[in-house]
């Protein structure tokens, strides 16, 4: 007796508003008159792709987020292409 073989296919489909992708280059991020959290960023994702954000407690991933999102009380420096929020 042989055992199933599952193949999962799915898809993650491409919203047509979101044709610009993320494009971060010699970057860094802290909150405003704190110390750097993240620095040396350089991150390219383009509309297709997915990405997962891994990292230990307090590494600066929820940071990189509200970087991302533009939040008022986080600094940025370098190169930041971001989409506009809808």
């Amino acid at each position: 007796f042989k055992p199933e073989s599952i193949v999962p296919h799915f898809q993650l489909p491409s919203h047509a508003h979101q044709k610009a992708g993320i494009a971060i280059q010699d970057a860094s991020v802290c909150y405003i008159d704190g110390p750097v959290i993240l620095q040396n960023i350089n991150l390219r994702i383009t509309p297709n792709e997915r990405v997962a954000l891994c990292g230990d407690n307090a590494s600066g991933k929820s940071t990189l987020i509200k970087a991302l999102l533009q939040e008022e009380n986080i600094k940025t420096t370098g190169e930041w292409l971001i989409p506009p929020r809808a």
